[in-house]
């Protein structure tokens, strides 16, 4: 693939949903309320607690250093944390946990296992709102954007050529 979409969205869930799962996180995060539940894409059934890891990357374009014969792309994906509880600094302080995590699971391997040249977290949004059930949700959006500065595309390049197209 010119742009590792796949391979990058990959390497970013297993590790979310690895290092969610494990122990580690309730000793590095000890204020969260619970661990949450990570998807790929939002969950069918909402949970109080959940960080959903989009599936499909929503953006792709050249990079600022992009030109002929070295293309550069940059594309994202969107990251979102959801903390439900009756304590709203508690649903707080969970959700900027979460984000807090998902930003260092970035940043400890910037390249996505090889998949890409940079990974760089950022958080893009976030809020708290009461809902009907006498409870707070906290919600966080991070964009991860994924840089690759050596596209090549050497196997089309050599069809086009093959085919004189």
């Amino acid at each position: 693939m010119v742009i590792p979409q796949i391979a990058a969205l990959d390497a970013l869930y297993k590790r979310v949903s690895g290092f969610f799962s494990s122990e580690s996180f309730s000793a590095v995060y000890p204020d969260a309320v619970a661990a949450p539940v990570v998807t790929q894409g939002f969950p069918k059934n909402e949970q109080p607690f959940y960080v959903a890891v989009d599936e499909i990357v929503t953006d792709a374009q050249p990079g600022k250093g992009a030109s002929t014969g070295q293309a550069e792309m940059e594309f994202s994906a969107n990251v979102w944390v959801c903390a439900r509880h009756a304590d709203l600094v508690k649903a707080a302080n969970t959700a900027m946990s979460y984000a807090d995590a998902v930003i260092a699971c970035v940043l400890a391997d910037q390249t996505m296992k090889g998949a890409v040249d940079l990974a760089v977290p950022s958080i893009t949004g976030g809020g708290t709102a009461a809902d009907g059930d006498r409870k707070y949700l906290a919600t966080e959006a991070l964009t991860v954007t994924f840089k690759v500065w050596a596209v090549c595309p050497n196997e089309v390049r050599e069809v086009l050529r093959e085919g004189d197209l």
